[in-house]
């Protein structure tokens, strides 16, 4: 059902952000983006990777608001655990998912020689009942859940896409802000006035 002033939230996962080796783009493209649409972040917040804090965040992040939409976290390495993290607070197991494994071995044969690690495939493994968004410039696919029934935030909406900007920018823009637009039923409209010579 469309939600009426929706709220939301934005977690951002990435020991790079925390250390100041990279500057937290996906906040101000994402920010913009939604500005441009009527949408507005209401809470955003740095993770590192991994750890309980994801956990911590993501109950303060679905108290306030409808939408949590992450960011990194979702790559082969083996401190990409945003995934992991949300599925066991969740209590979702993960399962293979036969489309991503498909897709994720085509990706991988236009790059590398061989078959993809371990690791690599790992990345088909999403939480029951998840609804897939592939990813057509990586391996790591976004991923839409919603809390369970049971859950003390029934009914919230997790959007997890991939951290780098060539992966995210457009994967938000071909299924994620749809998704958003046809589930939002109130728009904001802001005006901005550019001053000089005050």
């Amino acid at each position: 059902l469309p939600v009426k002033n929706m709220k939301i939230a934005l977690l951002c996962v990435g020991d790079e952000l925390l250390k100041g080796a990279t500057i937290n783009t996906n906040l101000a493209y994402l920010g913009n983006k939604l500005l441009e649409n009527g949408l507005l972040i209401d809470f955003s917040v740095e993770l590192k990777d991994g750890g309980d804090d994801i956990i911590d965040a993501l109950d303060e992040a679905l108290k306030r608001a409808d939408v949590v939409l992450t960011s990194g976290g979702l790559g082969p390495t083996a401190d990409d655990m945003t995934k992991e993290y949300i599925a066991r607070r969740l209590k979702m197991p993960l399962e293979e998912d036969g489309g991503t494994v498909f897709a994720i071995r085509k990706y991988w044969k236009t790059r590398h020689c061989g078959e993809p690690t371990g690791r690599v495939l790992n990345q088909s493994l999403v939480p029951k009942g998840a609804t897939v968004i592939p990813n057509r410039n990586g391996t790591a696919p976004g991923l839409i859940l919603t809390t369970p029934a049971d859950d003390p935030y029934p009914g919230k909406t997790i959007i997890m896409m991939p951290g780098p900007p060539g992966e995210i920018r457009p994967m938000f823009e071909s299924d994620v802000l749809p998704f958003l637009l046809e589930k939002s039923e109130q728009r904001s409209h802001t005006k901005m006035f550019y001053v000089c010579g005050i």
